[in-house]
């Protein structure tokens, strides 16, 4: 699966709320983006955010939030499911170093170059 979209900088407070082992814990969200869906009648939304304890025993951790939602049969009948990781557990989209660029664009000149002369 890989990312679809950006992420987008949302504010949601108290998106979802549970009970843990030390108590009631909200998942505030900050950012969410768009999955690509691995099959039709399936979409994925990852939402990036922060998990708090309503106690206060412990500070504001990095968490990350997978919703599925997936659309089944002629009914049209939909289920969905959820996968929240503390700490998150995604690898954000890689981008190139300015080097790689800097050689891949030398390496077109160079080639323009040579088919210039040729004619």
């Amino acid at each position: 699966m890989g990312l679809s979209s950006s992420p987008t900088a949302v504010s949601i407070s108290d998106f979802l709320t549970f009970q843990g082992s030390a108590g009631t814990y909200d998942f505030n969200v900050t950012a969410m983006y768009e999955y690509q869906a691995p099959t039709i009648g399936t979409y994925n939304l990852g939402l990036i955010g922060n998990l708090v304890d309503q106690s206060g025993d412990y500070s504001s951790t990095s968490a990350l939030a997978i919703l599925q939602v997936n659309q089944t049969g002629g009914s049209g009948a939909i289920s969905g499911a959820y996968t929240l990781s503390s700490p998150p557990s995604f690898t954000p989209p890689t981008v190139p170093e300015p080097s790689t660029i800097a050689l891949l664009g030398g390496a077109l000149l160079g080639i323009g170059a040579v088919r210039r002369r040729k004619q």
